[in-house]
């Protein structure tokens, strides 16, 4: 696996962590998106990126 791919792996699971640890009621889902949406975006971003570079490749 390289590297790009395992630390994407690793943010990726963490990422599953955080969201399964998240209360399931509407005030606590809501603080999750306030505060962690950006760095959610970020990981799919980078991800998309390594799916079409891996492609390409």
């Amino acid at each position: 696996m390289s590297p790009i791919v395992h630390s994407l792996n690793s943010r990726i699971i963490d990422e599953i962590e955080s969201l399964q640890a998240i209360p399931q009621d509407e005030e606590a889902i809501a603080d999750f998106v306030k505060y962690n949406h950006h760095d959610t975006i970020k990981l799919l971003r980078d991800l998309q990126r390594v799916l079409v570079k891996e492609e390409i490749a």
